[in-house]
């Protein structure tokens, strides 16, 4: 990594106009995931059994202003038993069928989400976040990448456990977002939600100093073009409506009782 002392804009513009073009493709992230459990502030000794942190692997498509982004298949993760019979954790990072679906000329996006095997498609505009350039550059795939700096704030809910019961905790959640993109492919591309941001695709991505880190593994300069379409079903929600259904999911799954704990993240 090295300090230039081109004006922000002025680097665009050079590296841009600079790179070979490249208006479609597909990229393989790692996203890895720092963990954390609370336990009502004591020590329980489960903090043991649970690993620090996942890694996942994901797949963007783009091309035509358009991207897909998706999970590539895995196996669910099952952590050992508490001490009591039948007591397991499973953690679950996204799923194998969730789909987001992105279009930058009327920035839209459509997702389709799985949640305890019911099917839900959320279509939303395109949010968009305020970025600052710092100047400085590094090398990403052998991709020149320039550093971008936003704030995100959002309502986010955390998994509690207070005396053995687990339950929730809505809470203000500020996210500093550090981003490496390249206008050496001038697609406005990248992770997870991070779609229509900058004037590059978004090669690594970081959250929080590491709470979720998205780093490009491979690139290819081509792209199945059948594969970057929106997902098909009649009924939509939007995320207001969404959310409420994730909630009242959640609560009649947790008024079934029983010992099984699935973490989604």
């Amino acid at each position: 990594m090295k300090k230039i002392f081109l004006a922000p804009l002025l680097l665009i513009l050079f590296l841009g106009f600079a790179a070979a073009q490249q208006n479609q493709g597909r990229v393989v992230y790692n996203l890895t995931i720092r963990l954390q459990f609370s336990f009502g502030g004591q020590s329980t000794g489960l903090e043991q059994l649970l690993p620090a942190s996942r890694t996942v692997k994901y797949e963007l498509l783009f091309a035509n202003n358009q991207s897909t982004w998706k999970q590539k298949p895995e196996t669910e993760e099952t952590l050992p038993d508490f001490g009591s019979e039948g007591n397991t954790m499973k953690i679950v990072v996204a799923g194998s069928e969730d789909l987001l679906y992105c279009n930058f000329d009327t920035r839209m996006k459509t997702e389709k989400r799985m949640l305890y095997d019911k099917q839900f498609l959320i279509e939303d505009s395109l949010s968009k976040l305020t970025w600052k350039l710092t100047g400085e550059t590094k090398k990403i795939l052998d991709h020149v990448c320039v550093k971008a700096e936003s704030i995100r704030i959002k309502k986010e809910y955390i998994t509690t456990v207070e005396g053995g019961t687990f339950g929730k905790k809505e809470v203000d959640d500020t996210s500093k977002i550090i981003a490496w993109f390249t206008t050496e492919i001038p697609v406005s591309a990248g992770p997870s939600e991070f779609q229509d941001q900058l004037p590059g695709l978004i090669l690594e991505l970081n959250i929080n100093e590491g709470e979720q880190l998205f780093s490009a593994v491979s690139i290819d300069p081509l792209a199945d073009l059948s594969e970057i379409k929106a997902p098909a079903g009649k009924k939509k929600y939007t995320q207001k409506q969404f959310l409420k259904e994730k909630e009242k999911l959640a609560d009649e799954i947790n008024s079934r009782g029983g010992n099984k704990r699935i973490f989604r993240m």
